[in-house]
């Protein structure tokens, strides 16, 4: 008797689907083949949300989000000052105002390091 390990048994495209249905659609298949013909995915009788979703997952063109433009973008999420505001105030007793303050005046470090060209 062969032991799956979950990765391997999710993988598997009939466990997949029906791992997915049993999420709601809140996540689309990895594979294509899976929602071509099935009228659970493609139903808007069943649900109006999920087809639309399914069209953007598979058919609509993809876009880059707006920060992959810019490196300064970029850093900024990756350093998340405005959750570490949040952290100030919440853990280190800083006003809201300061701590405000502090993760604007991070941003435009970052920014500064990056000159835009027009």
């Amino acid at each position: 008797m062969q032991i799956l390990r979950s990765g391997e048994h999710l993988i598997q495209p009939e466990v997949n689907g029906k791992y997915l249905k049993g999420g709601l659609g809140r996540w689309l298949p990895i594979f294509p083949e899976l929602v071509k013909n099935d009228p659970w995915w493609t139903d808007p009788k069943r649900d109006p949300h999920v087809p639309p979703y399914v069209h953007q997952g598979f058919e609509a063109p993809t876009i880059p989000d707006y920060y992959t433009y810019t490196p300064a973008w970029a850093q900024v999420r990756s350093e998340h000052p405005y959750h570490i505001a949040f952290h100030d105030i919440v853990a280190g007793g800083m006003t809201p105002e300061a701590a405000t303050d502090k993760a604007t005046k991070r941003c435009e470090e970052i920014f500064a390091k990056f000159e835009i060209k027009a």
